[in-house]
């Protein structure tokens, strides 16, 4: 109990740590599901192929008839979303 607790503590320095050392913290939440790990992890992995496949088309298609700030717009989302992957 009050691991989470300590870790905020630690990342907002209200705990005493040498100025030295970067803390990082990352909240996650999970939703729970029936999948394995493996069909997690499948299933991940193919996102991401088909979120690389979507920025790949829009960059090319990007020179047609495409308007600049939809499609930059829509590169945006997409980055975002692959950052969470």
């Amino acid at each position: 109990m009050g691991k989470s607790t300590l870790l905020k503590l630690l990342a907002w320095r209200k705990i005493p740590i040498p100025k030295n050392i970067d803390v990082l913290l990352v909240e996650q939440e999970v939703i729970g599901d029936d999948k394995t790990a493996l069909q997690a992890v499948i299933s991940a992995n193919e996102e991401l192929v088909r979120l690389r496949q979507e920025v790949v088309s829009l960059q090319n298609s990007s020179a047609a008839t495409c308007d600049e700030d939809d499609v930059g717009e829509k590169l945006a989302e997409l980055y975002e979303n692959l950052q969470v992957i």
